[in-house]
This record gives C-alpha cells, sequence and structure tokens, in this order.
C-alpha cells in the first residue's frame, strides 16, 4: 500500500474544495438564471382574460414573489461557493510554497 504524502493530501484536498466550490457556484448560477416554470401561470391567465390594474397587480405580485423565491434557492450555494475560497486561496499559497 503506498502512502499518500502531506502535499499529496493537500493536493487532494485542494481539488474536492475546487470541485465543490464549482458545483455550489454552477448550481447558484443555475437557480438565479432559470425561471421557476408556471409560477405565475394562472395570474397570468387571468390577466389575458379579464385585463384589468387588479389583475396586472396580480401578476406583477407574483412574478416579484417568483424572484425572491429563486434567490432564496439560490443564496445558500452562493455562500457556500464565496466561503469555499477562502480554504481554496490557504491551500493554493501552501502547496506554493511548497513546490
Amino acid at each position: 500500500m503506498s502512502k499518500i504524502t502531506h502535499a499529496g493530501r493537500s493536493q487532494l484536498y485542494f481539488q474536492m474544495v475546487l470541485i465543490s466550490a464549482v458545483a455550489s457556484f454552477v448550481l447558484f448560477a443555475l437557480f438565479v438564471i432559470s425561471p421557476i416554470q408556471d409560477y405565475a401561470l394562472t395570474e397570468y391567465r387571468s390577466y389575458v382574460i379579464h385585463p384589468s390594474p387588479e389583475t396586472l397587480d396580480a401578476f406583477r405580485r407574483k412574478q416579484g414573489q417568483e424572484w425572491r423565491a429563486r434567490w432564496m434557492f439560490a443564496a445558500p450555494f452562493g455562500i457556500s461557493a464565496a466561503l469555499l475560497t477562502v480554504p481554496l486561496l490557504r491551500i493554493r499559497k501552501r502547496l506554493r510554497d511548497s513546490n
């Protein structure tokens, strides 16, 4: 069985943290960019059938709720991606100094 050296362990840890940070950032971007399908569809249909300021306001309120819901789902991934950059920078510096 081969032993993993300290530099090899640091490199493995760096790669794992890097993959986690990239995955968190990709999920954050997907949650922010992609709309929730059919979230405001009933309000939109009621506005198309009965166009009035009240139905338009209801539709716009529902659109605002969708935006807040998307950010609510995306925020944890954005925060984790931001927090994972700190260990990435530290490990990268340590790996550079050891070489």
